[in-house]
C-alpha cells in the first residue's frame, strides 16, 4: 500500500513537472512504467521522426540537463535597490 502511494506521488510529480532526478530514476525502475515505455518504444520504432519534432524534443532534453545560469545580482536585491532609489527621489 505504501509503495502504491509512493508511485502515485511520483506520477503526480511527473505530470506537474516537479519530479526530481532521483524521482525519475525511481519511476523508471518501476516495472509497470518500464513495460509501458518498452511497448510505446516498440510501437513507434519504425515510424520516422519529423525533424522539427526531433529538434523540439532535443531542445527540451538539453534545457532540462543544462544548469540554469546563476544571477550575478539576486532579484531581491533589485527590489531593495528600486525602493531605495524611490525613497531618494521622493
Amino acid at each position: 500500500m505504501k509503495k502504491d502511494n509512493k508511485n502515485n506521488s511520483l506520477i503526480k510529480d511527473l505530470f506537474s513537472d516537479k519530479l526530481s532526478s532521483e524521482g525519475y530514476k525511481r519511476l523508471s525502475k518501476n516495472s509497470l512504467i518500464e513495460n509501458q515505455m518498452k511497448k510505446h518504444w516498440n510501437s513507434y520504432k519504425n515510424d520516422p521522426v519529423l525533424p522539427d519534432v526531433g529538434k523540439n524534443i532535443w531542445y527540451k532534453i538539453e534545457r532540462k540537463c543544462s544548469p540554469s545560469p546563476k544571477r550575478i545580482v539576486p532579484s531581491e536585491l533589485w527590489w531593495v535597490a528600486a525602493c531605495v532609489a524611490l525613497l531618494i527621489l521622493v
